[in-house]
């Protein structure tokens, strides 16, 4: 049996690391897909945020549920939007 490779969270702050030469749809991107590791949010309940305050979101998750989820200020509050697709997500 074969196991795909998980990467380290290293890695994933390397790989969405801000360089001056990123255009702003990159960094943007790069700060979604830090965001969704960070929180371990699904792609698809970026459209299900209810609420966010220094500490917690609120979200709608699977069956109409509502949960709580903490984040890191730092990085949220670099996102400018959450209106972005799992297609226009990719790098």
């Amino acid at each position: 049996m074969k196991f795909m490779s998980v990467f380290k969270k290293k890695y994933l702050l390397d790989k969405t690391e801000i360089n001056e030469e990123d255009s702003e749809l990159l960094r943007h991107k790069k700060m979604i897909i830090r965001f969704l590791f960070e929180t371990g949010l699904r792609a698809f309940e970026l459209f299900n945020i209810v609420s966010i305050n220094n500490k917690v979101i609120l979200v709608k998750g699977k069956g109409n549920k509502l949960r709580e989820v903490f984040h890191n200020i730092q990085t949220t509050s670099k996102i400018t939007h959450l209106n972005i697709t799992t297609k226009t997500l990719r790098i």
